[in-house]
């Protein structure tokens, strides 16, 4: 687990979330009286963005992105196949854009050919990134040419979490996986971490 600080404006907008039940930050303005309402828009800032009923997305700064550069610089991921697993599409989308020197490949909702999109991940030398949603990823895929899982954001469902660490270690798996969690410091990143490990 990589344990992350907080940005500035993200220690400025979880408190004022959390206290109010409310948040209104450039174009985005959250209401909700609803506790998963909360803990699920507090994710989101942990991931680096806020979104709000309307349809309305700002992005917000993340030390997130500072260390997943680092972790993929460390790991020579020219060498390596790593998939980086997200719980929402605007943090693909976010980090399709930083990572495009890499080349990666998109595994969303929206993706048409999955077979393909895998068989380049499991296959070309070309293609060792692998940017996915836990939940689209999660399902009858096989990734064993895996060898580093990054969670950039959670899941807060226990099902998903294990779905996608089986796609790594079907049958034709025979090198070990490094699991990496990206958790925001004295966050619900943190609080969703612990529950999905008991």
């Amino acid at each position: 687990i990589e344990h992350i600080e907080l940005t500035d404006i993200q220690k400025k907008l979880l408190p004022q979330l959390a206290e109010y039940f409310q948040l209104e930050y450039k174009k985005v303005v959250i209401e909700t009286k609803f506790l998963f309402s909360l803990i699920n828009k507090s994710l989101q800032i942990c991931a680096g963005f806020i979104k709000d009923d309307k349809g309305n997305v700002e992005y917000v700064k993340t030390n997130k992105d500072e260390v997943l550069a680092e972790i993929l610089d460390e790991i020579n991921v020219y060498d390596k196949k790593v998939i980086i697993w997200c719980a929402y599409l605007h943090t693909v989308k976010k980090l399709s854009i930083l990572l495009k020197t890499f080349n990666p490949l998109i595994l969303t909702g929206a993706s048409k050919d999955v077979n393909l999109i895998v068989n380049k991940f499991q296959h070309s030398k070309k293609n060792n990134i692998l940017i996915a949603i836990q939940k689209k990823g999660a399902a009858s895929i096989t990734l064993t040419n895996c060898q580093y899982a990054i969670y950039y954001s959670n899941s807060w469902r226990y099902v998903m979490r294990l779905q996608s660490e089986d796609r790594c270690h079907r049958i034709g798996q025979n090198k070990p996986v490094v699991y990496i969690d990206l958790v925001a410091e004295g966050t619900v990143d943190e609080s969703v971490i612990q529950a999905i490990s008991h």
